[in-house]
């Protein structure tokens, strides 16, 4: 079997996700520590809420390229090896050096563990996702890694569940975030693959069902997306705000459903959109999207680091630079991850131990 067309959109709505997540994480402690009462609140709380689309969208992706590329290739032992050499070198082995990195370097700044309680709390967050903040994103992926073989079997073997992927991506997901609300009380949800699979699952029938996705983009429907991704943003941006000025309190899994609708719409809506892109703009937009769609997994891995070390420069919402200094939070996770990612990359032989795959070499024009 062929290989299928290669889409350079992907590196676009790699680039749009990771904005996303560099807003989300630059505007954290913002909507805590700024009053809600300021005029400037409702501005930071849009981009803390609205550009919550980042890891989901980088879940459905990961999903979606997998089964685009995999969905009508048999299945064989020389595969499999070859697949899960991939993901080792390039996903697991950069998570447990980040993993090591970043519990160390937390440990340095605000703890004093003995050898032996560093080694027991590591393992246990290194298994559970949780050796900082962000990298419950990676630890997911790994854990779909592992059930991609038996997923993909099942696809190939049971037409019906591509054709009905969306349906059982959402049931999947929502039985057990129910199940966990009322019964089990995981406390790590978060780094748990079933609270996704209605991202995994969209990657599913979008990756089967491409060439009709495609021709649904050229027709005037393709705006009901951009209908579903405004209004479900709406909602939980309000529902945010309402919640952080202390106006309204809902049921938890009203939040969840919120965030769910929103961030599920959002995907669909960016991997369209990114076609739009593609085909429409030929300038340093474009370039610079598809740049840091390129360097995405690296700049997702090292971004908290000067996140952290930029937020230690002492300021309280009361400066009169306070603003300027949340721009240049926002920048110097972008820039000087870009910075530190191409230095690796160009100067390190085996960059791929720290930062995966990093495409950067000239695309063919369409």
């Amino acid at each position: 079997m062929s290989k299928r067309e290669r889409l350079n959109e992907i590196g676009i709505v790699r680039g749009i996700a990771i904005i996303g997540v560099l807003f989300v994480h630059s505007t954290s402690f913002i909507t805590v520590e700024l009053p809600p009462e300021s005029r400037s609140y409702v501005f930071y709380n849009f981009l803390n809420t609205f550009f919550k689309y980042g890891t989901p969208t980088f879940i459905f992706l990961s999903s979606f390229v997998l089964f685009y590329n995999y969905a009508n290739r048999e299945i064989t032992k020389k595969m499999l090896l070859n697949f899960y050499k991939k993901r080792f070198l390039y996903v697991v082995v950069p998570y447990l050096i980040f993993s090591v990195f970043y519990f160390a370097l937390t440990v340095h700044l605000y703890y004093d563990y003995s050898l032996t309680e560093a080694l027991t709390i590591f393992t246990q967050k290194v298994l559970t996702g949780k050796a900082y903040t962000h990298l419950y994103f990676v630890f997911i992926s790994i854990q779909l890694y592992l059930i991609f073989p038996l997923v993909l079997y099942m696809v190939q073997k049971y037409k019906w569940i591509s054709k009905y992927s969306l349906l059982i991506g959402l049931v999947i997901q929502w039985t057990f975030v129910l199940l966990n609300h009322y019964f089990f009380h995981i406390t790590f949800k978060g780094s748990i693959s079933l609270s996704y699979m209605s991202y995994y699952f969209l990657g599913i029938y979008l990756g089967v069902y491409f060439e009709q996705f495609r021709t649904f983009l050229r027709t005037n429907k393709r705006y009901i997306l951009s209908v579903l991704w405004l209004i479900s943003g709406f909602f939980y941006v309000y529902a945010m705000y309402l919640t952080r000025k202390g106006l309204a309190s809902y049921d938890s899994m009203v939040y969840e459903l919120l965030w769910n609708a929103f961030t599920y719409f959002a995907a669909i809506f960016y991997f369209g959109f990114a076609f739009t892109i593609y085909e429409k703009l030929n300038g340093g937009l474009k370039k610079a999207l598809l740049y840091l769609g390129d360097i995405s997994f690296g700049v997702y891995l090292i971004h908290p680091f000067f996140l952290l070390y930029f937020r230690m420069i002492p300021i309280t919402p009361q400066d009169s630079w306070y603003h300027l200094f949340n721009l240049g939070l926002f920048l110097s996770g972008l820039i000087f991850s870009i910075i530190t990612v191409e230095l690796i990359t160009r100067y390190f032989k085996y960059s791929w131990i720290l930062l995966g795959t990093v495409r950067m070499k000239p695309r063919n024009k369409n």
